[in-house]
């Protein structure tokens, strides 16, 4: 991407509750160029996000499917990619 060449996304953590999938990462790079309106200040940004999805076998409410990596593995597979990501 050109206006943050230097993009960095680091998954912190990922939840999931039932169907509800909850993932805090970080996101952060310096301004290149002009991004969504905002004029290029060559400014470092470090910003914490948490998303949530809500995951199933139908639709959502606009009709779209949601599909997120590694919400609809079994729980030991999932044990085992974190233990991974840990070390």
């Amino acid at each position: 991407m050109r206006a943050f060449p230097d993009l960095l996304i680091s998954v912190s953590r990922v939840i999931t509750t039932g169907d509800v999938v909850t993932a805090l990462f970080k996101v952060e790079g310096t301004q290149a160029a002009e991004y969504a309106g905002a004029i290029n200040q060559e400014k470092h940004l470090d910003i914490d996000q948490a998303w949530r999805f809500v995951v199933g076998d139908g639709p959502d409410h606009r009709g779209h499917r949601l599909l997120v990596p590694g919400a609809a593995l079994p729980a030991a597979r999932r044990e085992a990619l974190r233990r991974d990501r840990d070390r």
